[in-house]
């Protein structure tokens, strides 16, 4: 399983983790990123895994047990500022990939 690229779904979390650790950091939030993959067909099997670089589930149960026995706890300020900036930062990326309309010469 890969996309186009060829990179694995692990490869996908870690680079996109490594990224928004690198932005938080950026802006003065220095964050630990979990990276999970969660297998959401139905029939979809966590088999034998070697090396591991992110945490692989099938199971959205397990996700939110890690979550709420989190050792990092973030005060709801902290919370709210991590939460605009990765808005922020989308917004930003949206608007760049939106297409800039030309005014038309007719004045319309």
């Amino acid at each position: 399983m890969a996309d186009r690229g060829g990179r694995s779904p692990s490869m996908q979390v870690n680079q996109a983790a490594d990224e928004l650790a690198k932005f938080l950091r950026s802006r003065g939030q220095d964050v630990s990123i979990q990276r999970i993959v969660v297998l959401t067909h139905d029939r979809s099997e966590v088999g034998s895994l070697r090396n591991l670089t992110v945490f692989v589930t099938n199971s959205t149960d397990v996700v939110l047990g890690l979550v709420r026995d989190s050792a990092v706890a973030f005060k709801t300020a902290r919370a709210a500022e991590i939460e605009r900036l990765i808005e922020q930062d989308h917004h930003f990326h949206e608007n760049r990939r939106r297409p800039r309309r030309q005014p038309s010469k007719y004045g319309s």
